[in-house]
């Protein structure tokens, strides 16, 4: 049976919230070892992915973010593909800082490695922090 996963963030790592089948990861991701950091969070996902809702969405709003953290996202990407369609839909929803140039571009990568829905949401003036 899935158990909620709460942490709560601090000036190193992101908040995180997971229930009901809506994933949300915000705020800052430079841990000093995120495979460490995100290691409970897999658990949790896969703990989830034995009997996930008709629909997984998650929601993502991290201003600051390092290597490896995106690595770790792409992994907890790659678990929930493996319910989507055939038990899920699962949809990411990614909300950046519109004035970051860089970042469709580095992100868009997700879009090609992966088989799940992204929607990348650009905010004007950060309103996601809140």
């Amino acid at each position: 049976m899935f158990e909620p996963y709460n942490i709560a963030g601090t000036k190193y790592t992101p908040e995180i919230k997971f229930h009901h089948g809506i994933l949300e990861i915000k705020g800052v991701s430079v841990p000093e070892n995120a495979s460490s950091f995100f290691e409970p969070l897999y658990s949790a996902v896969e703990q989830y992915c034995n009997v996930p809702n008709s629909e997984t969405t998650v929601n993502i709003s991290l201003f600051y973010f390092n290597t490896s953290s995106l690595k770790c996202l792409l992994a907890l990407f790659k678990q929930l593909e493996k319910i989507h369609n055939n038990q899920s839909r699962v949809k990411v929803n990614w909300y950046y800082d519109a004035n970051d140039d860089d970042f469709a571009e580095n992100i868009n990568v997700y879009k090609d490695l992966l088989k799940i829905e992204f929607r990348f949401v650009p905010l004007s003036d950060w309103e996601h922090r809140k």
